[in-house]
């Protein structure tokens, strides 16, 4: 009998091991499957804030990109327009001085000057010696003619009409050494044939011809009495 009570007590003890292991395995995989899931779960969130970290950082990017381009465009705006502010003053000086000078040229036609190449030309049939048409010339704000170019030449000729007039040519300072009244040495010339000849030593001025052949300038005594032709650059014309 203490044998069978015996073994009843290690078959009870043995069943209430086994139901407490039972227990513990239970615990164990709901534990194991519980913190699986957890674990499942935290990378989940992980994943998503990762992925939530890495959208917002591409916005920042386009963000800086587009406020960079923006930067940019503003930056050539602003020098485009200052560019244009700048030049503005010019081109209306520019203008201003272009109307100006075409004022001054139409006031200088209505007074008798004719315009050529950059040039105005006053021609006159009046009576004059060399000296006094020069000082005519001055008093007018120019000078005796100085002709350089043939193209000059035949402008004049064009408009001399059969006169003949002065020229700002002479050799008062040294016979035979022709100098134009601005001081410049004589290079182009369109003498008469057989001109410069100073007849009796007194031929010291030279004038201009209004003959078939170009080549018509004669030396004449300075106390002669003709037209003359005064020049003055366009550019010195005052209102």
């Amino acid at each position: 009998m203490e044998m069978s009570e015996d073994m009843y007590e290690n078959a009870g003890y043995t069943a209430d091991r086994k139901s407490e292991d039972k227990n513990v395995y239970e615990n164990m995989h709901v534990n194991g499957h519980t913190g699986t899931q957890r674990t499942r779960t935290e990378n989940r969130r992980e994943s998503q804030s990762s992925g939530h970290e890495t959208t917002g950082s591409r916005g920042c990017r386009w963000a800086a990109v587009c406020l960079g381009l923006l930067c940019v465009l503003l930056l050539v705006a602003t020098t485009v327009l200052w560019v244009m502010l700048n030049k503005l003053p010019t081109e209306t000086v520019e203008r201003d001085g272009l109307q100006q000078k075409l004022s001054n040229l139409e006031k200088a036609m209505q007074q008798g000057w004719t315009y050529f190449s950059g040039t105005l030309y006053y021609i006159t049939v009046g009576q004059k010696n060399w000296t006094e048409s020069r000082e005519d010339c001055r008093e007018r704000g120019a000078d005796l003619v100085i002709i350089k170019s043939r193209e000059e030449q035949e402008f004049i000729l064009n408009n001399l009409r059969g006169n003949k007039a002065w020229i700002g040519l002479t050799d008062r300072e040294t016979e035979g050494v022709w100098k134009w009244v601005d001081g410049s040495s004589l290079t182009t010339e369109f003498w008469k044939e057989g001109e410069p000849n100073d007849v009796r030593n007194n031929e010291d001025c030279a004038d201009i011809q209004d003959l078939p052949d170009k080549k018509n300038w004669n030396d004449m005594p300075c106390s002669h009495e003709e037209g003359w032709i005064c020049e003055k650059s366009f550019s010195v014309i005052h209102s």
